[in-house]
C-alpha cells in the first residue's frame, strides 16, 4: 500500500487515495483499491467486505455465490437474498456500481464502510504480494538446482574429456611396456 502521487494502472484514476502494489496479469502493477476489489470478486464479501484468506471461504451452507462473476456472499449479509440459483452480487445487480466512492470534499474523511473496503483491498494486496514472494522462492530454487546439475555435467564432461587423453597415454605407455617386457 502506497500513499503517493500517480494514478492508478488499471483505471487511470488520478491520484486515488492509495495505491496498492500487487501482481496484476504477471506484472507488479499501483493499483486503486477499487481496481483492487474489482479484479479479485472471490476473494471477499462484497457486502461486509471481510477478506477470505487463503481461498477459505465460508462453508457452502453460510454462503451465495454469484450467477455472473466469482463473488461469495454470506448469507447472513444479504438476508433478503433472492434464490441461491440466480444471486446476484452487489456489483453486477447495479451497472453503476464502484467500490471505494469517495466523495469529493475536502479533506477526504473516510467512514467504518470505506475503511472496511481499505482494509479489504490492502489484505488482498498483502496476500498477493506474499503468494508472488513464496512463487519466486520457489521458482529460484528449481533454477539453483537446475544451475548446480548443469554445472556438475559440465565439470564431468570436462573432465571425461582431459582424463581421455591421459588415459589413452598411460593406456599406450603400459601397453609399450608389456610389448617390450615380452621381447
Amino acid at each position: 500500500m502506497q500513499q503517493q502521487s500517480g494514478c492508478c494502472e488499471v483505471c487511470t484514476a488520478r491520484q486515488p487515495l492509495i495505491l496498492h502494489l500487487l501482481p496484476y496479469r504477471g506484472l507488479h502493477r499501483r493499483l486503486c483499491t477499487a481496481c483492487v476489489l474489482a479484479a479479485h470478486p472471490g476473494s471477499f464479501c462484497p457486502i461486509c467486505f471481510e477478506v477470505f484468506l487463503n481461498n477459505n471461504p465460508p462453508p457452502p451452507r453460510l454462503r451465495l455465490h454469484c450467477f455472473k462473476c466469482p463473488s461469495i456472499v454470506h448469507l447472513s449479509c444479504d438476508v433478503a437474498a433472492p434464490a441461491p440459483a440466480h444471486y446476484l452480487c452487489p456489483p453486477c445487480s447495479n451497472p453503476n456500481f464502484t467500490f471505494f466512492n469517495l466523495p469529493r470534499a475536502e479533506p477526504v474523511q473516510i467512514n467504518l464502510h470505506l475503511a472496511k473496503q481499505l482494509l479489504a483491498a490492502a489484505s488482498i494486496a498483502f496476500e498477493s504480494i506474499n503468494n508472488a514472494a513464496v512463487i519466486s522462492r520457489i521458482n529460484a530454487e528449481i533454477r539453483v538446482k537446475e544451475a548446480l546439475f548443469a554445472k556438475a555435467e559440465v565439470g564431468q564432461f570436462l573432465m571425461n574429456h582431459h582424463l581421455m587423453p591421459k588415459q589413452k597415454r598411460c593406456l599406450s605407455q603400459s601397453s609399450d611396456d608389456d610389448s617390450s617386457r615380452k621381447i
